[in-house]
């Protein structure tokens, strides 16, 4: 008898298949150094405006790094110091092309000087249509930082494509506070100047799906992207401040850039009436591992059998588990926070 797999995704929590996902947890190395050194993070990250070369004047790779708990990309490797007037160099790193959907970028964020003087905000990380070490102009998703309304604290702010003056702020965050932050950019191909732009600000935790009211709302209306090529680094001129940023993920999905065990496939296979399971994830934290349940009805599971996890990990994983004697039958993948369906027919 000739069997027929139908497979169905469903998601609880998030599971994008095929999500493209740039990973930088700034990794370069045991020894501090200039960002964009050719020997260093330059095989990455290419400066396209200002100046380069020494420490005064160019972003610098620093080997600590930030921690945020439950976030993929806590704790490992190093971090780059960003800076306002003091230092100039920019820079951007390649990402795939995004022309369509919407793009994230999440990342850590600690901030523990801004002068008292900066009170419009500059912004120092972006989105941007190019790439390469020509010069950059078409810069979307602005992420802004100026002076909170009490001393020792900062606002954050985000407009689509403009200055501070038409940016919109958070309320104050306290100096040297580790946040988790996602910005967001939405393509909308109906016209040429409504694409959309969203931050997502955590203090702690991270939602398993995305929240349905952001932090920040651009209300800019400035020409939209044509595609999404470049994230970049910028030292402003506007405002004078230091902020350490961390762990930058780029994705088309919230589940790749932000969740903690990011699922990348679920897959099974009937083969002489046994079913063999698998799936990968793209990266895991605190994963103790995966309970594998049955059902044959779709409304009553048990659990059939675990699979340990890598526990923290930032690399592409596999997972198998055979199932005897069952050819037709629900099966659920069930991780923390974070549950898959997948149902098999005959």
């Amino acid at each position: 008898m000739k069997k027929i797999i139908l497979l169905i995704l469903i998601t609880i929590g998030t599971l994008t298949n095929y999500a493209q996902t740039t990973i930088e947890n700034f990794s370069y190395g045991s020894t501090m150094d200039t960002l964009t050194n050719s020997a260093n993070g330059g095989v990455n990250w290419k400066k396209h405006s200002g100046t380069s070369g020494s420490f005064t004047s160019s972003l610098v790779y620093n080997t600590s790094s930030l921690s945020y708990s439950g976030y993929s990309s806590s704790g490992v490797g190093g971090s780059v110091e960003v800076w306002g007037t003091a230092r100039t160099e920019d820079a951007n790193r390649i990402l795939p092309s995004y022309t369509n959907g919407s793009v994230y970028a999440s990342f850590l964020l600690k901030i523990d000087t801004v002068a008292s003087t900066s009170t419009v905000g500059d912004y120092f990380i972006h989105f941007a249509d190019t790439f390469g070490t020509g010069s950059l102009s078409n810069l979307k998703a602005r992420f802004f930082t100026k002076m909170g309304s009490v001393a020792s604290t900062f606002k954050i702010g985000l407009s689509k494509g403009g200055a501070g003056a038409v940016a919109v702020f958070s309320p104050d965050y306290a100096f040297g506070t580790t946040l988790l932050v996602v910005i967001k950019y939405k393509f909308d191909l109906t016209a040429t100047s409504n694409d959309s732009t969203f931050a997502y600000i955590f203090t702690s935790g991270i939602p398993s799906i995305e929240p349905s009211s952001p932090t920040l709302v651009s209300t800019d209306v400035s020409t939209d992207l044509t595609q999404v090529r470049s994230i970049c680094l910028r030292q402003g001129s506007a405002a004078t401040f230091r902020a350490i940023v961390d762990g930058i993920r780029v994705s088309n999905s919230w589940g790749t850039s932000a969740l903690p065990v990011n699922f990348t496939s679920f897959n099974a296979i009937i083969n002489n009436n046994q079913t063999n399971l698998t799936w990968s994830t793209a990266s895991e934290i605190n994963n103790k591992g995966f309970e594998i349940e049955r059902s044959i009805d779709g409304v009553n599971f048990e659990t059939i059998g675990f699979v340990k996890g890598n526990s923290n990990s930032n690399r592409i994983n596999k997972y198998s588990f055979i199932d005897a004697n069952h050819s037709s039958a629900f099966y659920r993948l069930k991780q923390i926070d974070l549950m898959v369906n997948l149902i098999i027919q005959m």
